[in-house]
């Protein structure tokens, strides 16, 4: 069963939350996601690069807590093969990958 985390309503890199708030939030939700026996993460409708880092660390946080993993799928806006705020694919998933 794939369980959906989406964006939310704040960004942490327009000062609106800070990351570790936004990070915290996401392992939260995916604690209790893996408690009710995920088998797969969809970080869905990302629109900012730090978003899309909260959610993956946060994400990774709960695995870690929870002692079990499970592959995670990330999707995000995108508009004339940029992300909204300008970063180019290839540095989005190094940025994410760890």
């Amino acid at each position: 069963m794939g369980g959906a985390l989406g964006p939310g309503t704040k960004i942490a890199s327009l000062g609106q939350i800070s990351f570790a708030a936004e990070r915290d939030g996401y392992q939260v939700a995916a604690e209790g996601l893996l408690a009710g026996g995920v088998d797969l993460f969809v970080i869905e409708t990302i629109q900012d690069l730090l978003q899309a880092k909260a959610a993956m660390v946060g994400v990774r946080r709960a695995m870690a807590k929870a002692g079990r993993q499970v592959p995670s799928r990330c999707s995000d806006h995108r508009d004339h093969r940029a992300h909204a705020h300008g970063t180019e694919i290839g540095a989005a998933l190094t940025t994410i990958a760890r």
